[in-house]
């Protein structure tokens, strides 16, 4: 498998659990929400754009800024840039001596 698709599969995975996670944060069902529209016009406000940055950085191992889900407003967006900083991170990581072979590889969420 290509470097190419390699990261837009984990893209695909990375955006069907923001999906689940941003239904969490706003108390309703997956099916309910439209992912090509930004979070706050599916109704994520301050403080929950704020901790789902916070969760996608727990989950994933990677340093987010807080203002991620708004330089990243959409679900397909901010998995990009996750899956990015994931592969940038795996990358920084290669060669170093006890490193995990594989960022998040032992508790993904997706």
């Amino acid at each position: 498998m290509s470097d190419a698709e390699v990261f837009h599969r984990e893209a695909g995975r990375l955006g069907e659990w923001l999906t689940g996670c941003l239904a969490d944060l706003l108390g309703c069902a997956v099916w309910e929400l439209d992912v090509t529209r930004t979070f706050e016009e599916n109704g994520l406000h301050a403080l929950g754009a704020v901790a789902l940055a916070a969760e996608a950085e727990r989950a994933c191992g990677t340093v987010l800024e807080p203002t991620a889900a708004w330089d990243h407003p959409t679900v397909g967006s901010l998995a990009r840039h996750l899956a990015a900083e994931r592969r940038r991170a795996r990358l920084a990581l290669d060669g170093v001596p006890g490193a995990p072979s594989a960022l998040g590889a032992a508790g993904e969420p997706w």
